[in-house]
C-alpha cells in the first residue's frame, strides 16, 4: 500500500480488492505534466509483457493519421495537434464548455451559495475584545458579527469521468468531461474552493495470465485542477475534453495500473456507480470527501447533471 499522496506531481498506484476478491480496482494516479510525455507514463510490470508499440509517439502518430475523426481531428491533424492540445489547451472545447456555462445561468436555479457568521474587528462594533485593549490595538479592539459569503469548509474535491467507450463520439466525449468543468466553475464564482481531476475506471473483461482476483478493473485519475486555482476552460477542455489526448496519452496512462490492461483497453464504467470500490484508492492519495460525478455525454443531459450537482452540493453546505 502507498502512503499518502499529497504531492500530487508524482505518480502513484493503489490495488483495492472486495473482501470476498469478487472484485479488484488498480488505480494509477498520473500527474498532468507526465501526461505531455507518452514515453514517461510508466508501464506496469503487470503489463510489461503486452505489446505496447502502439502507445509510443510514433505507433500514436500513425494511429491518428489513419482515423481522425475518432481522435478529435479534422481530416488533415496530426499527433503533435494532441500533443499541443496537452501543453497549450484547446480553445474550440474551452469556448464550447464557456458558453454552455454562460448559457446556464439564465436556466439553472439551483446557485451554490455559503453565507456565514463572519467576525470581524474595527474601532467600532457590537462587543468589546478584551485582548485586544490590553495590547494597545484601539482601532481594533471592536468586535462585529455580520452575515456574508463564504468560501465553503474546505476545499470541494470533484472527480470527473474522462473519456468513454470506442463507440463515443469525439463530441460526446467532451461533454462528459466538460461539464464538470462548469461545475467547478459556478461553485468558484459564489465562493467555494474547489479542487478537481478526472478518471477513467475501466472494466478489463478478461482472465488475464497470472491474475489473483476476480472481476479486475482499471482506474486512471488526473488532477485537472487545484484548490483556490481559477477555472481556465481551454487548459482543462484540452487535458479532459479532447478524445484524441484520452484516445493517445490517456491510453497509455491505463498501462500504469497494477492490473492487467486488455488489448481493447476495457469497457469504461461511471464513476458515480462505483464509488465504494474506488474510495480507498483515493484515501491513499488523500481525497477523503469526495464527490463523483455521473457520465453525461451530451448537452441535455450535461444541463441537467450541472443542475443536480450544484443544487446537491447547495444541500449539504447550507
Amino acid at each position: 500500500m502507498p502512503g499518502l499522496v499529497t504531492d500530487y506531481s508524482r505518480q502513484a498506484e493503489f490495488l483495492s480488492t472486495r473482501e470476498d476478491e469478487s472484485h479488484c480496482v488498480g488505480m494509477s494516479l498520473v500527474p498532468a505534466d507526465m501526461l505531455l510525455d507518452v514515453h514517461s507514463v510508466p508501464i506496469h510490470e503487470r503489463n510489461q509483457d503486452v505489446d505496447h508499440s502502439q502507445y509510443t509517439a510514433e505507433g500514436l502518430a500513425e494511429a491518428v493519421r489513419a482515423n481522425q475523426d475518432w481522435y478529435g481531428l479534422d481530416g488533415n491533424g496530426t499527433y503533435q495537434e494532441i500533443v499541443d492540445a496537452i501543453k497549450f489547451g484547446w480553445p474550440l472545447g474551452g469556448f464550447t464548455m464557456k458558453r454552455f456555462s454562460q448559457n446556464l445561468r439564465d436556466f439553472v436555479d439551483a446557485t451554490p451559495i455559503c453565507v456565514k457568521r463572519t467576525v470581524r474587528y474595527g474601532d467600532t462594533g457590537h462587543e468589546l475584545c478584551a485582548s485586544r485593549l490590553l495590547d494597545g490595538k484601539y482601532d481594533s479592539a471592536w468586535i462585529s458579527r455580520v452575515s456574508a459569503l463564504s468560501r465553503g469548509p474546505g476545499p470541494i474535491t470533484l472527480v470527473v469521468n474522462w473519456g468513454g467507450l470506442g463507440s463515443r463520439s469525439s463530441t460526446q466525449l467532451a461533454w462528459n468531461t466538460g461539464y464538470g468543468i462548469v461545475v467547478a466553475d459556478m461553485l468558484e464564482e459564489a465562493g467555494f474552493s474547489v479542487e478537481m481531476f478526472m478518471m477513467n475506471m475501466s472494466e478489463q473483461n478478461h482472465y488475464s495470465p497470472g491474475q489473483r482476483h476476480g472481476q479486475e478493473y482499471s482506474a486512471v485519475l488526473t488532477p485537472l485542477k487545484e484548490a483556490w486555482s481559477p477555472v481556465n476552460y481551454t487548459a482543462m477542455a484540452g487535458l479532459g475534453c479532447h478524445s484524441g489526448v484520452f484516445r493517445t496519452h490517456g491510453f497509455r496512462a491505463k498501462l500504469s495500473c497494477p492490473v492487467f490492461i486488455n488489448s481493447g483497453m476495457g469497457s469504461t464504467r461511471d464513476l458515480s456507480e462505483w464509488s465504494e470500490m474506488l474510495q480507498p484508492g483515493l484515501d491513499s492519495f488523500g481525497l477523503h470527501e469526495v464527490i463523483y460525478l455521473k457520465q453525461a455525454y451530451n448537452e441535455q443531459d450535461a444541463r441537467k447533471a450541472v443542475e443536480e450537482t450544484i443544487t446537491a452540493i447547495n444541500e449539504k453546505y447550507e
